[in-house]
């Protein structure tokens, strides 16, 4: 049952040195861990509000859609609220698309430039998930790809003033101008 995803989604590891090197970035430059976890609730909160209120109206309607003429839907409600929930988990996920490239940024994993640089291939990615997420319709595939490939530009936007601020108060610090 639905009980299943959350326990699937508890069990998450990170390795101990990332979390590390990302308290030692965000004490360097005055972030605080705290920031990006309500930036981080806040983008699942907001994810999962797209999609109850934008995505899964589009979806049932075009589900309702392929229903054959005079048979009506009847959903069982245990699947009904298995769907929902998934979907809501998967369009909260989906929307921590600028944490993750914080992240990746922050930890060393990736260069903004390299971000940058694999934008055509993470746009088709961001679709490919996308169409997985959805069901078979174009309509609510674009629906939830587009805001991830926004967020996807917001997250390099974020981690190349970050990167920039860093570099900055390295450079004010070897000058002695700190």
């Amino acid at each position: 049952g639905s009980s299943d995803y959350g326990m699937r989604f508890a069990r998450f590891d990170t390795p101990p040195g990332w979390i590390d090197r990302l308290r030692k970035f965000a004490r360097d430059n005055g972030i605080t861990v705290n920031d990006l976890f309500l930036a981080a609730i806040a983008l699942f909160y907001l994810g999962c509000a797209f999609t109850f209120y934008a995505l899964l109206p589009v979806m049932f309607a075009y589900l309702n859609s392929t229903a054959p003429a005079g048979v009506a839907m009847m959903t069982d409600i245990g699947k009904y609220l298995d769907f929902v929930l998934i979907l809501l988990l998967a369009g909260g996920v989906s929307f921590e698309v600028p944490i993750a490239v914080l992240l990746a940024v922050l930890l060393g994993a990736v260069k903004v430039e390299q971000l940058v640089e694999w934008r055509g291939y993470v746009i088709v990615a961001i679709f490919i998930i996308a169409a997985v997420i959805t069901p078979p319709d174009g309509l609510s595939q674009i629906m939830l790809a587009l805001p991830m490939w926004a967020l996807y530009e917001v997250g390099i936007l974020v981690a190349r003033a970050l990167v920039k601020a860093r570099n900055g108060a390295g450079v004010r610090a070897a000058d002695g101008t700190d």
